[in-house]
């Protein structure tokens, strides 16, 4: 009969001098990704094209579709954008809930075009039957859509960091 009452750390456990370095590590690694996101220039060189795309259209999935049908239909929206001469940058985002969503951030190629009538028949160029839903077209810029999106990212990271070190006991 084995007994673990001596006061030595089960197999696999790590001391605590281990877990704390390791949470220090983790807390830099993550306070150097928010670092990042924060000095993230979205106005910059590297992101200058983005300042052209000021719209952004969504289309949600039922989240059973499949990788082919969202990317097939993806694919008709954008290809109808296109021939339209907007110029598209698609950004997938799966969503939990009922829902897989689709972003599109367009350019229109003048000032005076219809874009939601443009998008509203971009949309309907996907003839699947695949219960896709048009969530319509927005203006928002492209740097403000990305700057939300940083800002959901620190977010997430900061909650996942928060409830690791709740886990494991040193919150």
């Amino acid at each position: 009969m084995s007994s673990h009452s001596n006061g030595k750390a089960a197999s696999g456990s790590q001391t605590p001098a281990v877990t704390e370095k390791k949470i220090e590590q983790i807390k830099a690694a993550a306070q150097n990704l928010a670092q990042q996101l924060d000095e993230l220039n979205l106005n910059s060189a590297a992101g200058g094209e983005l300042v052209s795309f000021k719209f952004v259209g969504q289309v949600n999935w039922p989240f059973a579709a499949t990788v082919a049908v969202v990317t097939g239909g993806t694919t008709y929206i954008a290809d109808a954008l296109i021939r339209a001469r907007y110029q598209v940058h698609v950004q997938s985002t799966t969503r939990t809930g009922a829902y897989q969503s689709v972003d599109m951030l367009l350019s229109p190629p003048s000032p005076t075009s219809n874009v939601q009538q443009d998008w509203n028949a971009a949309v309907n160029a996907d003839v699947q039957k695949d219960g896709h839903i048009n969530e319509g077209v927005k203006e928002e810029s492209a740097v403000v859509y990305y700057r939300n999106h940083i800002a959901n990212i620190k977010a997430v990271l900061s909650e996942s960091f928060d409830n690791a070190l709740a886990d494991s006991g040193d919150a």
